[in-house]
């Protein structure tokens, strides 16, 4: 693991698995952090002057568990992504976080290794 970096919990909870049912059931699909996992996507800053309805296209998502800026992964079904989410987590715990992003325009909230 890399000094100075939180762990990350590798497993969901039970309110976060019914959580998933739910948006399941309303949106029909799950998009997650392809570093973390995580949910907690939100369009980065710089995306914010791209044209209505590309914002997504033009800069990807921003992770707020781990500043990973980029794609991120859909999932159609829970289990797979409490699958992809307990081994991705455990990878971030050993240091294995090359996705991070490093764009300095993102601001992400990620920290620096070292």
């Amino acid at each position: 693991m890399s000094a100075g970096k939180d762990q990350l919990s590798t497993e969901l909870s039970e309110k976060e698995k019914e959580n998933i049912k739910l948006f399941l059931k309303r949106n029909r699909e799950i998009k997650a952090c392809a570093n973390c996992g995580g949910l907690d996507l939100t369009i980065p800053n710089a995306s914010l002057f791209a044209p209505k309805g590309l914002e997504s296209v033009m800069g990807g998502y921003l992770c707020r568990e781990c500043g990973h800026e980029g794609i991120p992964i859909v999932f159609d079904d829970g289990r797979s992504y409490e699958r992809f989410f307990s081994l991705r987590r455990e990878e971030y715990n050993k240091g294995e976080d090359q996705l991070t992003s490093s764009n300095p325009i993102s601001r992400s909230p990620r920290k620096d290794k070292g």
